[in-house]
């Protein structure tokens, strides 16, 4: 049986939009299409949140290794210039 129906509208949910009785999306207060890692990184920062910073415990949550956590969460915001490497 092919569920991709269901894998959109998860993943919308996920994403902060949804669609309403009509079809149509509607936009939780997002105004703007996010690229994918954008919107990983907002959900890993949300799972965190909720367990209190603890990422083993997000880690777990996620379903992803703990370093993968950090990774997501040191990584700068799309958009921002990239730091300097420590080594200038």
């Amino acid at each position: 049986m092919h569920d991709g129906g269901r894998r959109v509208h998860r993943c919308a949910r996920l994403a902060g939009t949804d669609s309403d009785s009509s079809g149509k999306t509607t936009n939780d207060g997002m105004d703007e299409l996010l690229p994918l890692a954008e919107v990983e990184r907002r959900h890993v920062l949300r799972v965190l949140e909720q367990v209190g910073g603890n990422k083993v415990q997000a880690a777990k949550i996620l379903g992803i290794n703990r370093a993968t956590v950090y990774r997501i969460v040191n990584e700068p915001d799309p958009g921002e210039e990239a730091a300097a490497p420590a080594f200038f």
